[in-house]
């Protein structure tokens, strides 16, 4: 047969997700002759076992003479679409060259004495000591596809400021309204690794980024790296603890908006993700034009804000595979993926005295007391913290949406319509339609959750806040949250 007619054929479905090599016909032909050469030779059963071992032989040996023929410009094809050849690598040309920076200490994971002062920190994680789980071939897309492509992920749009405050709802609520509502979806891992390849300009990024624990990805996942590894609690101050497992997965210019939470890390195990952070006491910030950092959503734009006008006391620090960010309570931070990017760590909740200080700094932490006093029973205790989070960050809506529920349930339904009236109008002149309706489809259902209990529902009747709901869903912009 005349091999040199065999050509080497690579279909696939668009994304990579699988890699056929396909025999031309002149190999078939050349196939034929040589099985029934051996046939006679050897006898049929034994000729047929020759041929194949001698024909999968050569098949072998060919494609690998065509790869390596190949033009760059088809292996560079080639590598954008097959699995095995990994996730894409960073384009820095919407935000100029950020992979050599980084503005806070860095530090080995082993080896280094505990500091002095708790600030956020770039640790070197170590492949000798940590190499099964961070360098590990499983993080490969190809691998991670085939283990875990089917489990369902939460493609969400956190790039969104608003979207990140509401990160945990953790007052008392139905099992309806455990989460925020989001216009997210549950996909699986499969159709999201997808949807990065065929990622239109004009979309907004999704990323899986989950804290829970709870959806299949992450419940599979998070057993294959630990959860408070042995030299966190050196740089963080922090040995008795309950995280909970991180992970993010993200396109090329994905992020995800300013929030602040308990203590975290979070190792990059590909990719490259750049941090913006900024320190409790030079929060909150709002931009040269006026517009506060807790409407804005992160993105390319976004970031070249931020590097040619840099709000005061912020550093930047971009964290590579094998590397990780430690995060200490209260700063405010934005990141931001260049490349297709997977990290992992974990995430504890706030921590605070347990006596309450006189000169509480922050939302974050006026809000921990509120909701530890609401769980407590202690509503009226509950509503001044409440009311002071609100204070210290006026555009934080979930500290508006636990004022509103403590509210309601002490049945002051005035002062909850007001402020919800008044929010909303805020939501609608500030934020995107998508994010505005957002905050109003979460506060028509607190009223709609405290309507729901047989006391209230006379008086909620009477004062015609069925009607309120109804009005206020009637103002969210997008039609598919209105409905």
């Amino acid at each position: 047969a005349d091999w040199q007619q065999c050509q080497h054929h690579t279909s696939n479905d668009g994304v990579g997700v699988t890699d056929r090599h396909v025999i031309a016909p002149a190999c078939v032909q050349g196939q034929a002759m040589l099985c029934k050469t051996l046939q006679t030779l050897f006898g049929k059963r034994p000729g047929i076992f020759i041929c194949h071992i001698l024909v999968a032989t050569f098949s072998a040996i060919l494609v690998g003479l065509l790869t390596s023929r190949q033009s760059p410009d088809a292996q560079q094809r080639q590598t954008r679409d097959s699995p095995d050849l990994d996730w894409l690598p960073p384009d820095t040309s919407a935000v100029g060259d950020l992979l050599d920076r980084c503005d806070v200490p860095t530090s080995p994971a082993q080896g280094t004495a505990s500091p002095t002062e708790i600030t956020p920190r770039r640790i070197v994680l170590n492949e000798q000591t940590h190499n099964e789980w961070f360098a590990s071939k499983q993080w490969h897309r190809e691998a991670l596809l085939h283990r875990y492509g089917n489990a369902s992920v939460l493609a969400q749009v956190v790039s969104s400021g608003i979207r990140a405050q509401f990160g945990h709802t953790t007052l008392p609520s139905p099992k309806w309204l455990k989460r925020a509502p989001d216009p997210s979806h549950n996909v699986s891992l499969l159709e999201f690794a997808r949807s990065l390849r065929q990622f239109q300009p004009n979309e907004e990024p999704r990323m899986v980024f989950d804290v829970t624990g709870g959806l299949d990805a992450s419940r599979q996942m998070n057993k294959t790296w630990p959860m408070w590894p042995s030299w966190v609690p050196q740089f963080l101050g922090i040995s008795d603890v309950l995280p909970r497992p991180v992970l993010s997965i993200g396109g090329n210019g994905s992020g995800l908006a300013f929030h602040a939470h308990g203590p975290t890390w979070l190792a990059t195990l590909k990719g490259y993700k750049v941090w913006f952070l900024i320190p409790p006491q030079n929060w909150p910030v709002r931009d040269v034009g006026g517009t506060p950092f807790e409407l804005q959503a992160m993105g390319n734009s976004m970031a070249t804000s931020l590097l040619s006008r840099p709000p005061t006391g912020m550093k930047i620090c971009t964290v590579h595979s094998g590397q990780a960010m430690i995060v200490p309570q209260d700063w405010q931070h934005a990141t931001l993926n260049l490349g297709e990017t997977v990290a992992v760590g974990s995430q504890l909740p706030v921590r605070y005295k347990a006596t309450v200080p006189t000169d509480i700094r922050t939302a974050l932490e006026a809000s921990y007391y509120g909701e530890r006093a609401f769980s407590g029973g202690n509503t009226t205790v509950a509503l001044s913290f409440f009311t002071l989070a609100t204070e210290l960050e006026p555009l934080n809506f979930k500290h508006t949406a636990n004022l509103i529920t403590a509210l309601l349930s002490t049945r002051r339904f005035d002062e909850a319509v007001r402020l919800a009236t008044a929010s909303a109008s805020a939501a609608i002149g500030g934020a995107t339609p998508n994010d505005a309706s957002y905050v109003l489809r979460f506060f028509a259902l607190r009223f709609s959750e405290a309507a729901s209990l047989k006391e209230n529902r006379e008086t909620m009747v009477g004062l015609n806040l069925i009607d309120f709901v109804k009005r206020l869903t009637s103002a969210i912009p997008d039609a598919r949250n209105k409905g």
